[in-house]
């Protein structure tokens, strides 16, 4: 016998003879809908709406499901998508018109009421007393059972029970009771179903009432669905509430509300965004975003949805739908201009409430930001550098790829398609032919449209260098002075001798013009030329104002000047004498009479005067 959590007792009286306990598995169950489902008489839908219906039942064996739309049956139709399962039924009706309004009829049925067919199976054969107590039963299932005494010569004749019996017992408690609204004369109840319904179907629950600091209960009304208006009530009346499971075998423990006021409620509409996470949600384009929300509110609220500060409205992609407690939005095959800011306002003129909720859409990045700039062409190589996209589609950019066609043809040629950085020099090119070139990005979702450049030709493009470092003057003097200059950043990618300027053009640099003039004056010449970083000045006028120029020159000619920080006065500096006697290490020194001696002291200072020596 299979192991089940039900028992049954099953007592008979026989001589004392060893009986043999035997029961009949009929596993049977008349179907029957379940009416804990909170189904409508009427389902109210706008033209073009989805309508499904969803039915839970029960029957064993499992039950046949027939649809019918008046005295048609759809169950083949091909305008309903109908799926049927072991314990419920849907019915699917897409882009709902008028021609689908009507009457449908649900038929479920399993042939329980033919005569089923029969299969003994032994319970026990150790069976000395005239009652024995069975378990392992399947709940809602019905048994026959039958006993025969043995004795040294044989079985008797079985006896057997007359009708089936169901293992069952009362339900356990409702689950989850509220109060779902109030008016001045009635109460709104809802629940959910028992965890339990005992082994047989609750058939439908029994509501109570009690005014408040009293003791007796009276019936308030009767329901087969999980939810139940009680009428007729007091204003401002305090009641008491109490409802009740019921099967074939009885009513469930009670479940207690608390005290309720009868009266109008006004209840500030409120959704409840918690399990959108940070209030954002990602969805990769094609795909469909489905947001729903529970929500609340008396008077009811009033629903409207904003897309980046701008009211939305219903489309074809874009669908509204709402129940007494649930809102939905729905977008089909989103697209990239579907992400935004969406706004849900609940108003019920009471009180107004407004959530934000950002939807991301995750696809291709767009094309890299241009244009493309050709950094260094040569007959041979080009480098070409862009910039990021604007966009990543929501995902980090994993690399570039870049591609070249000859202008004189139409395909294109994979260059690289792992290109991380924005910059990237193309190598082996043919010197004097002309290309056009493209850059594409990708990310973990896809790639971007290109992005393309303008023709080049790939030959030397010689052009004047780029301003020398800044120029400094230093080492002033009454007639001269020497000025030097930075070492650059970039050589233009052509071998440099001597100075480097910040861009030598593509050209070798071949000398360095140093340019003066009298401050005032606007009329440079020339103070002289040199391949190194330095350069002295001399024969120039003592007091005089200075400003200093330096240019770099190549194949192509000069570059733009780079004129010095600050003008010069040329002078000799003003330097305090001073001696330096450190070097003296005694303080008398003994000399013979018409003998020479020399004393050496350092001194400095500028302008150079005569110095004395006294004998004290």
């Amino acid at each position: 016998v299979e192991a089940r959590e039900e028992v049954l007792l099953c007592i008979y009286c026989f001589p004392e003879f060893f009986l043999t306990v035997l029961f009949c598995l009929v596993f049977t169950e008349e179907p029957e809908i379940d009416l804990d489902v909170a189904l409508r008489t009427s389902i109210v839908a706008k033209a073009g709406e989805d309508v499904q219906i969803m039915i839970p039942f029960k029957g064993r064996p499992a039950p046949s499901v027939t649809w019918r739309k008046g005295e048609k049956n759809i169950s083949s139709d091909p305008r309903y998508n109908i799926q049927n399962t072991e314990s419920s039924t849907l019915v699917d009706i897409p882009q709902v018109t008028r021609n689908d309004t009507g009457k449908y009829v649900l038929t479920i049925e399993n042939g329980v009421l033919d005569t089923p067919s029969e299969s003994w199976a032994a319970v026990t054969t150790k069976c000395s007393n005239t009652s024995f107590k069975i378990t392992g039963l399947s709940e809602k299932t019905s048994f026959f059972f039958r006993v025969l005494a043995e004795n040294e010569n044989g079985l008797g004749e079985p006896a057997e029970t007359a009708e089936p019996v169901k293992a069952s017992e009362v339900p356990g408690p409702i689950r989850d009771l509220t109060m779902k609204d109030s008016t001045k004369t009635s109460v709104t109840l809802s629940w959910s179903k028992p965890d339990y319904d005992g082994g047989s179907i609750v058939t439908e629950y029994i509501i109570e009432s009690k005014l408040k600091d009293t003791q007796e209960w009276s019936h308030a009304s009767i329901s087969k669905v999980c939810e139940n208006e009680v009428t007729k009530l007091k204003e401002l009346s305090v009641v008491e509430f109490r409802v009740a499971a019921k099967n074939e075998k009885g009513l469930s423990d009670w479940v207690h509300t608390a005290p309720i006021t009868v009266k109008d409620y006004v209840i500030t509409p409120e959704a409840d965004i918690s399990e959108i996470v940070g209030g954002q949600i990602t969805v990769r384009i094609g795909h469909n975003v489905h947001i729903e929300l529970p929500y609340k509110g008396k008077p009811r609220p009033t629903i409207s949805w904003l897309k980046d500060n701008i009211p939305l409205k219903e489309s074809e992609q874009v669908r509204f739908k709402k129940t007494e407690s649930k809102l939905s939005l729905n977008i089909k095959n989103v697209k990239k201009e579907n992400g935004g800011k969406y706004t849900l306002i609940l108003d019920n003129l009471v009180s107004r409430k407004s959530y934000a909720i950002t939807v991301i859409t995750l696809g291709p990045p767009s094309k890299p930001k241009g244009p493309v700039r050709f950094d260094e062409i040569k007959a041979d190589s080009i480098i070409m550098s862009w910039d990021a996209p604007e966009d990543n589609g929501g995902g980090e950019i994993t690399s570039y790829s870049i591609e070249k066609r000859e202008t004189s043809q139409t395909n294109w040629k994979m260059v690289c398609s792992s290109v991380a950085r924005t910059t990237f020099k193309i190598p082996n090119l043919v010197k004097g032919t002309e290309y056009q070139f493209r850059v594409k990005a990708e990310n973990r979702y896809g790639v971007s449209p290109p992005l393309n450049s303008v023709d080049v030709i790939a030959k030397h493009q010689f052009r004047p260098p780029g301003p020398p470092g800044k120029p400094v003057v230093y080492n002033i003097t009454s007639d001269g002075m020497t000025i030097s200059w930075d070492a650059p950043i970039y050589d233009g990618g052509s071998e440099i001798t001597g100075f480097h300027p910040d861009h030598d053009g593509g050209s070798r640099i071949s000398s360095y013009l140093i340019e003066m003039k009298q401050k005032g004056s606007d009329h440079w010449i020339e103070a002289g030329q040199t391949k190194l970083l330095t350069l002295t000045i001399n024969n120039l006028t003592e007091n005089t104002e200075y400003e200093f120029r330096v240019r770099a020159k190549n194949d192509a000619g000069y570059s733009e000047p780079r004129e010095a920080f600050s003008s010069v006065i040329i002078k000799e500096p003003q330097i305090e004498p001073t001696a330096d006697l450190s070097g003296i290490t005694r303080q008398h020194i003994t000399c013979k009479a018409g003998n020479n001696f020399t004393i050496d002291i350092p001194i400095s200072g500028r302008p150079v005067d005569v110095y004395c020596l006294f004998r004290i």
